[in-house]
C-alpha cells in the first residue's frame, strides 16, 4: 500500500513534482487494461489515499514523528514550527541580547577587549555563533578548554632587535632606496610605537594584532606583518662579524620577530576566546532548550528530536521501523547526518537479535533489512554542504547499508551530439 512507504526528499517543491508523478503513474495504471481487477482496486486506493501518504520534505518527515508522540518528544504537544526567517529573527534576538549582556559583564567584559584589540571584529563572533545556533546538537561533543596566556613581549626583547636592524641597515648598497631598507625603517617605527605601548595592554595588542599573520583572515585588517620577501642579496653588501649576507641576517631577524609575534598573537586570542565559547555554547544549548519547552520549534530541532526519539525509545523506534515497510530517500547525495540515522534506524533489522539493550544506538553499527531502503542520488550534484549535507555519509549508506547499487545511465538533460562528444571526450 502507498501508506506503508515513506518517499523523503528535499525540498518543499520536490516533494509536489514526486506527489504529481505518483499520481499520473497511478492513473494511467488504472486504466490499463492489463492487470487484474485486485490490482486495479489496489491502484485506485492508492489514488484516494494519496493526499495522506508519506511523500515529504525530511523536515515535514521528521515533523511527523514527533507529532504522534510529542511527549516520549519531549516536545509540548501542538507545537509551532518556526519558518526560516522567524528563526533568524530569534537568533538576532539571541545575539543582540547575549552580546549587550556579555559586553557589559565585568567577568566577561575583558576577554571581548582583548578580541577586539587583536582585531577579531563582533562580526566574525556572530558567524560563530551562527553556526553554534544551526547545529547545536553537535554542541555537546565539542569542548573549548582554557588556553594560557602567553609570555608578554618585553621591553628588552623589542630593544635588541631594534638594535640589530639598526646596525645592519648601513649595509645596503642602494641605501633607503632599497626595498628591504625601507621595510626595515617602517618596521623600526612599528618596534618602537610597541616599545611605548607596552604599559598599555590594549594598545599594544592593537599593534601586534595589525602585525600578526596569522589572525588577519578573521580580522579583515589590511597585513602590515614584520617578515617581507622584499630584497635581494646582491644589493647588500656582508656583515663581517657573523660573515653573513645583510639582506639575510635582516630577513631572519624579521622572521624570528614575526613568529614571536604570530604566536604571542593566537595564544593571547584563543585565552580570550575559550571562555566566550563555552559562555556562547551553553547559552545556545540553553534557548534550544527553552524552544523545546515552549513549543517552537525550528526545522533543525525537528531532525534532531526525531532522531533522539526513534534512537533512545526502541518502542517507538519498533512502531515506525513496521510501519513504513519501504522507505525512499530522493536527492541522497544532499544528506545530512542526521538524515542518515533517521533512515537507518527506520530500516533496522532485528530477526536475529530479541534482547532490546543488544541493540545499537550507532546508525552505523545497525544491521539493516535488505531491500528496505531505496535511495537515489548523484554524488557530482552535491551542493548543500553549507547545509550540513555531507556526500561522505551517502558513501556510507552506499557501503554498508545499501545491498545493491543500480547505475541511472540515461541523461534526460542533453541532446544525444551533447552527449556523444562528452563521452568521446572524457573517455580518454
Amino acid at each position: 500500500r502507498l501508506q506503508d512507504m515513506a518517499a523523503i526528499t528535499f525540498t518543499e517543491a520536490a516533494a509536489a513534482e514526486l506527489a504529481e508523478r505518483i499520481r499520473e503513474s497511478l492513473e494511467e495504471y488504472a486504466i490499463n487494461k492489463d492487470i487484474s481487477d485486485q490490482q486495479r482496486e489496489q491502484v485506485l486506493d492508492s489514488l484516494n489515499t494519496i493526499d495522506s501518504a508519506t511523500i515529504q520534505t525530511l523536515h515535514s518527515f521528521a515533523g511527523t514523528l514527533i507529532r504522534q508522540f510529542p511527549i516520549e518528544a519531549g516536545v509540548s504537544p501542538g507545537f509551532e514550527v518556526l519558518d526560516e526567517f522567524e528563526d533568524a529573527t530569534i537568533f538576532q534576538e539571541f545575539w543582540a541580547e547575549w552580546l549587550d549582556s556579555r559586553l557589559t559583564d565585568n567577568d566577561t567584559a575583558p576577554f571581548f577587549k582583548v578580541l577586539i584589540s587583536l582585531g577579531i571584529s563582533i562580526n566574525a563572533l556572530q558567524l560563530v555563533a551562527e553556526s553554534f545556533w544551526k547545529n547545536y546538537d553537535l554542541l555537546d561533543h565539542s569542548n573549548f578548554p582554557d588556553v594560557s596566556a602567553p609570555q608578554p613581549i618585553d621591553q628588552s626583547q623589542i630593544r635588541q632587535v631594534e638594535k640589530h636592524l639598526d646596525g645592519l641597515l648601513t649595509l645596503a648598497t642602494h641605501g633607503n632606496h632599497d626595498p628591504l631598507y625601507s621595510h626595515t625603517v617602517d618596521v623600526l617605527d612599528v618596534l618602537r610605537l610597541l616599545r611605548g605601548s607596552l604599559d598599555n595592554k590594549y594598545s599594544a595588542l592593537y599593534l601586534l594584532g595589525n602585525c600578526t599573520r596569522k589572525l588577519q583572515s578573521s580580522t579583515g585588517r589590511p597585513y602590515k606583518g614584520i617578515a617581507t620577501r622584499s630584497g635581494r642579496r646582491q644589493d647588500w653588501s656582508i656583515d663581517s662579524v657573523p660573515g653573513e649576507n645583510g639582506c639575510k641576517l635582516i630577513k631572519n631577524i624579521l622572521d624570528d620577530f614575526q613568529e614571536l609575534v604570530d604566536t604571542f598573537a593566537v595564544q593571547m586570542a584563543k585565552n580570550a576566546l575559550m571562555p566566550v565559547l563555552r559562555d556562547l555554547q551553553a547559552s545556545i544549548v540553553s534557548r534550544a532548550e527553552e524552544r523545546k519547552i515552549n513549543g517552537q520549534l525550528v526545522f533543525h530541532d525537528l531532525l534532531v528530536y526525531a532522531r533522539n526519539m526513534i534512537r533512545d525509545k526502541l518502542d517507538i523506534r519498533d512502531y515506525y521501523r513496521d510501519l513504513y515497510k519501504f522507505v525512499l530517500i530522493d536527492e541522497f547525495q544532499d544528506t545530512d547526518p542526521i538524515q542518515a540515522e533517521i533512515a537507518a534506524f527506520l530500516c533496522e533489522d532485528t530477526s536475529a537479535n530479541n534482547l532490546s539493550s543488544d541493540r545499537p544506538k550507532n546508525w552505523e553499527e545497525l544491521p539493516t533489512i535488505p531491500g528496505k531502503l531505496f535511495a537515489v542520488g548523484d554524488p557530482k550534484q552535491s551542493i548543500f554542504r553549507f547545509r550540513r549535507a555531507d556526500v561522505a555519509v551517502a558513501n556510507v549508506i552506499k557501503s554498508s547499508i545499501a545491498k545493491q547499487t543500480v547505475y541511472l545511465t540515461n541523461n534526460f538533460r542533453s541532446q544525444e551530439p551533447i552527449i556523444t562528444w562528452v563521452n568521446q571526450v572524457f573517455s580518454k
